[in-house]
């Protein structure tokens, strides 16, 4: 059998290359040109069969030169992008025997050729214009659905209206649209018109079964005008919608050279046939719906992937802002940590500097009061008020010794040892050293019970005592309470620090022990106070606990055990 010429006119090489390859591959003898020169003398040369002419030249409209490719029985394809949609028009009025819009795919491009060669071979190249006419409208019908594919990303709202459009310009009583599943390989029905169609909706179709599985499984088209002769019609659907099928057009929608799914029209109306045209216009068509479906696709998968790389970038932000926090939060501990140790040197230089006039004061006051015992002072009125003032600033002067034995203990550097300490002797010596602070504001009421000593750091407990009254105190705008309670409780030591303050908004309750949250004013408080109380309980086992009502007060509970094997001191 003589193989067909066929000349590709068009001045990109790289189209001519891709487009001459398919055809070559397909046994066709593949001529090309860029200009009209180079073209006539091809056409000259030899006889050729077919033009696949592009309507957008350089060197000028391709319409100029159709009159000359028409000659000796040519048939002509115009080429033609969007642009151009006007001259396909008037290229099929001048006797293009078809057109194929750019990108053009491969099954549309053979498909196209095998159908003009065949009205060649039956000697009916030649068409009335009843043919033209219906053509025309074609062309028109798939610049309408290209139109809504470019202008929607709206995927059901276009396919629907491609497949009324459909079905109205083919004449069928009912239109199919199934798309394959990757999974199993199934057609799923996507969108069904005709009777009792959306009952179709969503149901699946095995792997080859039927006229559209059919079609999916060899990815050629298929027109059968009377299924009751066709082995390869499914009966099911007619079964479930109850409507009656009596012939039925089916195509491949084909991307990037697979077969994604199944376009279908059935029944001819008027009892009329399916014929070549109608299989051209739904193959035309289905290769716009195809690229329809496959942007559609794109661009739901190109949202996941936004929505995929924004949550991690999320994600990976909070965890830098953490990390930041963490760092920030470490960074002020160190600080607080070294500014506790140059106290704690401070401190211990203060109790060295006190501590010696002091022991002279306390001595010298203990001789003059054994002094005064043994000399005779005859107005005993007098001699009783010396030894009382004597007696109240030896008491006055324990009191200093006692103060400064406490703040030195609080704040001396050895911030990493563990001891074994009684916590009621601890918060007398917290209260003593911050009582400045909470005597002007609150009656603090004591009920420590009867607890075991307890290992853990004694300086950090110290500033978790000290954080915590402090906090009560500055509650209370007025003159309140603070009740300060020991207890044991499944083997743990409670802690509890409860005032009668302002309280606490339910909407601060969580964040109070973020770092740097404060509801003070700028200049009052850096927000780390429980930052800090909160890890140094955590470090030691234990863990807090507070409950607090808006205008009545707070209540904070520190739970600790007994005995800290592992307390990470200084983290």
């Amino acid at each position: 059998m003589k193989r067909a010429n066929i000349l590709i006119f068009d001045d990109d090489i790289f189209f001519q290359r891709k487009l001459g390859g398919t055809l070559t591959e397909k046994g066709f003898n593949v001529f090309t040109a860029g200009t009209f020169e180079e073209a006539r003398e091809i056409f000259n040369n030899n006889y050729i069969d077919i033009v696949l002419l592009d309507l957008v030249l350089k060197e000028g409209n391709g319409l100029d030169y159709l009159p000359e490719f028409l000659k000796n029985a040519t048939s002509v394809v115009v080429l033609t992008g969007h642009a151009s949609m006007d001259s396909a028009i008037s290229a099929l009025k001048m006797g293009a025997a078809d057109y194929l819009r750019k990108p053009v795919s491969e099954d549309t491009l053979l498909s196209t050729i095998e159908f003009i060669l065949e009205k060649k071979k039956e000697g009916k190249e030649k068409e009335d214009v009843k043919a033209i006419k219906a053509k025309l409208e074609r062309l028109e019908l798939l610049d309408l659905i290209s139109r809504a594919i470019n202008s929607t990303n709206e995927i059901n709202t276009l396919l629907k209206m491609a497949l009324n459009l459909t079905s109205g310009f083919i004449g069928a009583e009912a239109v199919s649209l199934f798309l394959k599943d990757e999974n199993t390989e199934e057609l799923v029905c996507y969108l069904a018109s005709g009777t009792k169609g959306d009952i179709l909706e969503g149901k699946r179709m095995k792997k080859g079964a039927g006229i559209a599985g059919w079609v999916a499984e060899n990815g050629k088209p298929l027109l059968v005008n009377d299924v009751s002769k066709e082995i390869r019609f499914n009966p099911e659907f007619d079964r479930m919608t109850g409507f009656k099928t009596r012939s039925v057009l089916a195509v491949p929608l084909r991307a990037m050279n697979r077969t994604i799914g199944v376009l279908e029209v059935i029944n001819k109306k008027d009892n009329d046939k399916f014929t070549m045209d109608d299989q051209q216009l739904l193959y035309s068509l289905a290769n716009h719906l195809a690229i329809a479906v496959e942007n559609a696709k794109m661009t739901e998968e190109l949202k996941r992937t936004n929505e995929m790389l924004e949550e991690r970038v999320r994600e990976r932000t909070k965890k830098l802002e953490d990390a930041i926090t963490k760092l920030t939060e470490t960074q002020n501990q160190l600080i607080h940590t070294e500014k506790m140790a140059s106290l704690g040197i401070m401190a211990a230089g203060i109790a060295h500097e006190i501590n010696n006039p002091m022991s002279f004061i306390q001595s010298n006051l203990t001789i003059i009061k054994d002094y005064l015992k043994d000399i005779k002072i005859e107005d005993r009125e007098i001699k009783e008020e010396i030894l009382t003032a004597i007696d109240e600033s030896l008491e006055g002067a324990q009191r200093i010794a006692s103060i400064i034995k406490g703040l030195k203990g609080f704040a001396r550097a050895d911030e990493g040892r563990l001891e074994e300490f009684d916590i009621n002797q601890l918060i007398e010596e917290v209260l003593r050293m911050i009582w400045n602070e909470v005597r002007y504001k609150a009656e603090v009421i004591k009920e420590l019970g009867d607890v075991p000593k307890i290992l853990a750091n004694r300086n950090q407990i110290a500033q978790v005592l000290v954080n915590l009254i402090l906090n009560a105190a500055q509650a209370i705008s007025t003159k309140g309470r603070i009740i300060i309670r020991t207890y044991l409780n499944g083997g743990r030591l409670c802690i509890e620090v409860e005032d009668t303050g302002c309280g606490i908004p339910p909407e601060n309750l969580k964040r109070i022990f973020d770092p740097f949250f404060t509801t003070k004013p700028v200049g009052k408080g850096t927000g780390l106070g429980l930052s800090i109380t909160l890890g140094i309980i955590q470090n030691h086992g234990g863990e807090i606990k507070v409950e607090s009502e808006v205008g009545k007060g707070t209540k904070f509970t520190v739970f600790l055990p007994l005995s800290t094997e592992r307390v990470r001191i200084g983290e």
